[in-house]
């Protein structure tokens, strides 16, 4: 017969170690911020991420994995999520294809990350300065 002190440190330590397994999983999985930059009339914005652990040994080829994200600053939404793309050799540029004279709705984030069909920010917001005025 076991004292009620041994069965409290029992669950206790149980209880510690289910709180290990799970702290490990979310850390396995956690993508850890990299920066984050604005399109040019604050329309639209991108969060680049390191990969998370899990992430990076299922593509251990590449040298720097990243998520990119793009998002709607207002109304806020998550526009598109790139798969995990390589931002080795310094080529984590963002390059935003959504305001005249480059309007092709197009958001380039390194050379890897590339979201299309991006509504152009001229036509979301009237008399921004850099966008032609509509003609009546």
């Amino acid at each position: 017969m076991q004292p009620k002190f041994f069965k409290k440190t029992h669950c206790f330590f149980w209880l510690l170690g289910g709180s290990a397994i799970i702290w490990v999983g979310w850390r396995l999985s956690f993508q850890e911020f990299m920066f984050s930059d604005n399109s040019p009339h604050m329309t639209y914005r991108v969060d680049v991420h390191h990969a998370s652990i899990l992430q990076r040994l299922i593509h251990y080829e590449l040298d720097e994995p990243v998520v990119v994200r793009l998002y709607r600053i207002e109304p806020r939404g998550l526009l598109g999520k790139s798969p995990v793309v390589d931002m080795s050799g310094g080529t984590a540029q963002v390059s935003w294809h959504t305001a005249p004279p480059l309007d092709f709705n197009m958001v380039y984030v390194g050379r890897d990350a590339i979201f299309n069909n991006i509504p152009s920010e001229c036509k979301n917001q009237k008399s921004l300065p850099g966008c032609p005025k509509d003609e009546k």
